[in-house]
């Protein structure tokens, strides 16, 4: 079923409800007056059933999902603390390009990012943290670094916790 609501009310409209087994009812509108308890002010999509705002585009031209006020360009709020907020994926593969995670972590290549900024191709994974003793390096399969940016700039070959400038643990050629 789909029906219309407003006749310059401030909050004009169609309802679709499913009648089939999901029961679901959805509402689009444009909506020229916000209110507290209401809609937000622009354009949205609410799911009625679960009584919740999906998609909000405001006056301004932000765009929020699962929030009803968006503070910029794209806002994005997951009412989850598993689900992460962001997956970019390709059509073609069913490997994850980009997951942002509920912790602010992200990751390509990973759907658990577990650093700020980890990036898993083939064998080796880069890693971002901001925990000591390295700010960056390089793991190998087993999660083992192999190369190390410390905090204090320098880097380690063999070594977590370089000291100097460049510090190799091991032969060099």
């Amino acid at each position: 079923d789909i029906y219309t609501t407003g006749t310059g009310s401030g909050c004009n409209g169609m309802f679709w409800n499913n009648t089939n087994s999901t029961s679901r009812t959805w509402y689009l509108a444009a909506n020229g007056n916000a209110s507290t308890n209401g809609p937000p002010k622009g354009f949205l999509i609410r799911d009625m059933t679960a009584g919740a705002t999906r998609l909000v585009i405001d006056t301004s031209g932000n765009v929020g999902i699962g929030n009803n006020a968006p503070q910029g360009r794209l806002h994005i709020l997951s009412d989850s603390i598993t689900d992460p907020y962001v997956f970019v994926t390709s059509h073609t593969t069913t490997g994850f390009g980009l997951v942002v995670s509920t912790t602010g972590n992200v990751g390509i290549g990973t759907t658990g990012p577990g650093s700020r900024f980890e990036v898993v191709g083939g064998s080796s994974t880069f890693r971002g943290s901001d925990s000591n003793p390295a700010i960056a390096g390089f793991t190998d399969a087993g999660g083992n670094y192999r190369v190390v940016i410390s905090t204090t700039g320098n880097v380690g070959i063999g070594t977590t916790g370089p000291v100097e400038k460049l510090e190799v643990n091991g032969n060099i050629r």
